[in-house]
């Protein structure tokens, strides 16, 4: 959904209705006087307002859609930058720790690999920069 772009459906959406009002309405005919208030309207009438009244409702329902996910983008926006914040500390402790820290040689490799794919699964932000390495 990423990408959906709303200004192009509320275009298409009007496309629509004015090809549909257009189809509908005779062509260079003098205008119908408007029915009695007693009278109901002409059934091609009745026709383009429930078209009109169905293209308002996906239209509001694109809209709404598209304020839940731009909602959702902020949160894992900022979900995503504390969660960066918080590699970056425990990075930070890593390389802090000093050397004679109770890891065998082959839990260092596992912290090592462990570190590394969660630097290259994470390797670039928004703004395309490299993260740095987390090993050194």
């Amino acid at each position: 959904m990423a990408g959906f772009d709303y200004d192009e459906l509320a275009r298409r959406l009007l496309v629509q209705v004015v090809r549909r009002l257009a189809a509908t309405e005779p062509e260079e005919d003098p205008p119908e006087a408007s029915p009695a208030p007693d009278q109901p309207p002409p059934p091609d009438q009745l026709a383009l307002q429930e078209t009109v009244n169905g293209l308002e409702y996906e239209l509001a329902t694109a809209w709404t859609k598209h304020g839940k996910l731009a909602e959702e983008n902020v949160r894992l926006r900022e979900q995503l930058r504390v969660a960066q914040r918080s590699l970056a500390l425990a990075a930070e402790q890593v390389r802090s720790l000093p050397t004679g820290t109770n890891l065998n040689s082959r839990e260092v490799v596992v912290l090592q690999r462990l570190l590394t794919s969660a630097s290259a699964a994470d390797s670039t932000d928004d703004s395309g920069a490299e993260a740095p390495s987390l090993l050194g």
